[in-house]
């Protein structure tokens, strides 16, 4: 979430995705960190805020695995969408970390 000269704040999530409180780290008692997941796991997976419909494409805001906006938009063409997931519990725990794409 963020991390300081001295200290980590990290976001603890349950395996079924839920935020389940956070968990603050001293920087100097941290020897080593192992990145886990792949492309289809929780760390590896990405949102889109849509910010604006036209007749065949949609204005997505992008938000990285890490709950960070990509900046501006991106344009899609609707035929290029193939899955549009909303209200399940990564997209739920992504917004307590990051908050609102819109905001």
């Amino acid at each position: 979430m963020t991390i300081g000269s001295a200290w980590v704040l990290l976001a603890v999530f349950s395996p079924g995705i839920d935020l389940n409180g956070y968990v603050a780290l001293r920087l100097s008692d941290v020897s080593r960190v192992k990145r886990r997941g792949g492309p289809d796991d929780f760390v590896g997976r990405a949102l889109a805020a849509p910010v604006r419909f036209c007749d065949r494409s949609v204005h997505l805001l992008e938000i990285t695995p890490r709950a960070e906006g990509e900046g501006r938009p991106t344009k899609w063409a609707f035929g290029d969408i193939a899955r549009v997931d909303f209200g399940g519990r990564y997209e739920k725990a992504l917004a307590l970390v990051g908050g609102s794409p819109l905001a």
